[in-house]
């Protein structure tokens, strides 16, 4: 029963980290159908924030309201809120639309060592050995992938990595924060509430800049199918199978299973996008995703 159990746990992960390893995809696509940035990204949320109210409501009943009016959890959710959904979705969508998204997705899921870095100075410690090495290796893989010593591979846009890079510092921050508030409140709770606060920044971000009315106005109705399938299939359901996933296997073995996106995002652009990567960058890419994946297999070998 227990193997059955874990098994489909397991599945349930995988099948999250396919679905949000795809949703680079449908923002090029969305580009491609002349979707300006903080229309998707707004319309984005718009459809996921009432999906996931609503599950939200269904599983936790009035924990839902009550559970927030704490001053810590508000605090910390609300801040998770502004570094997660709101600002590293924003950076991040910022970076596709400059670069490929096979050389965006690497860059960002290098998130896991900023999260060393900062449980670091959060305990007030120097890092350890091992994490100051895990992070220069990965640093080392990512001048390889964004050209390394081959100046003609210098046509990536040294922006759009930027971006991707902040994205990737701002996400680790939302990690950190739901390693704090998220074990108190449990993960449907708090991820409900940090996408909700989120949902209200980019509301403010959204109505300060643009014309709601011109801007759905000017959406096509491919560009609007593909908008409601990255809700649907790229954000609300990975949290749902994510959140299962995790009270399953738990949140150490999610984070081995979760280090193979990277591999997905080299597929998936080549699959339906047509992007390339050199020999070079390839190696680069490989060197960082096996960085990423032993650094999450000795964390899990360390919390058994």
């Amino acid at each position: 029963m227990k193997l059955s159990n874990d098994s489909f746990g397991i599945a349930l992960v995988i099948t999250a980290t396919l679905l949000l390893s795809f949703r680079s995809i449908l923002v090029k696509l969305a580009y491609i159908e002349d979707v300006s940035v903080m229309s998707l990204f707004y319309y984005r949320f718009l459809f996921t924030v009432p999906l996931l109210l609503s599950f939200s409501f269904y599983k936790k009943r009035n924990l839902l309201f009550t559970t927030i009016a704490s001053k810590p959890t508000f605090i910390g959710c609300t801040v998770a809120g502004l570094f997660g959904y709101y600002l590293a979705t924003l950076l991040d969508f910022h970076s596709l639309k400059l670069i490929d998204a096979n050389i965006n997705r690497l860059i960002v899921y290098t998130f896991p060592v900023y999260v060393l870095l900062l449980n670091s100075i959060i305990e007030k410690r120097l890092p350890k050995y091992k994490d100051i090495l895990v992070f220069a290796s990965v640093q080392i893989g990512l001048f390889f992938v964004l050209g390394g010593i081959n100046l003609s591979l210098t046509f990536t846009d040294k922006a759009g990595a930027l971006l991707a890079l902040f994205a990737a510092i701002s996400y680790s921050i939302y990690i950190v924060i739901n390693q704090q508030v998220g074990k108190k409140i449990g993960s449907i709770l708090f991820t409900t509430y940090a996408v909700t606060f989120s949902f209200i920044f980019i509301n403010i971000h959204f109505f300060s800049v643009f014309n709601p009315e011109n801007t759905i106005a000017a959406l096509s109705g491919k560009a609007f199918i593909i908008i409601v399938i990255m809700a649907i299939f790229c954000t609300f359901l990975p949290l749902l199978l994510i959140s299962e996933g995790i009270k399953r296997i738990g949140a150490s073995r999610f984070s081995l299973i979760n280090a193979s996106g990277p591999v997905m995002t080299i597929l998936f652009p080549f699959m339906f996008l047509s992007e390339t990567m050199t020999i070079q960058q390839i190696i680069g890419a490989l060197s960082v995703i096996s960085i990423l994946y032993i650094s999450e297999k000795s964390k899990v070998k360390a919390s058994n």
